[in-house]
């Protein structure tokens, strides 16, 4: 099994003597810290725009979100079948 598959075991920067730990267990914990961060950054911009904006302004922002968010799902398909048909790199 190559090297960049197998889990590899470091000590923790200045951890003497501690013992060593699997930096899969860190990889995981890193990303349940980033997605909880990004969770509880949306939270709090939802929250805000409740608070900061009328009913109209919301369905206006609404409308304006949806459409960037179908923008992007389109360049994004357009991307990939670019790079499938023709293999643009």
């Amino acid at each position: 099994m190559p090297m960049a598959w197998r889990a590899r075991r470091t000590k923790l920067p200045g951890a003497v003597g501690m013992p060593i730990i699997d930096t899969a267990v860190l990889t995981g914990w890193i990303m349940f810290g980033r997605l909880f961060k990004f969770f509880l950054l949306a939270t709090v911009l939802v929250l805000l725009v409740r608070l900061l904006f009328s009913r109209q302004q919301r369905h206006g922002l609404r409308e304006w979100i949806t459409t960037l968010a179908q923008a992007l799902l389109i360049s994004s398909a357009l991307f990939v079948a670019a790079y499938w048909l023709w293999g643009v790199h």
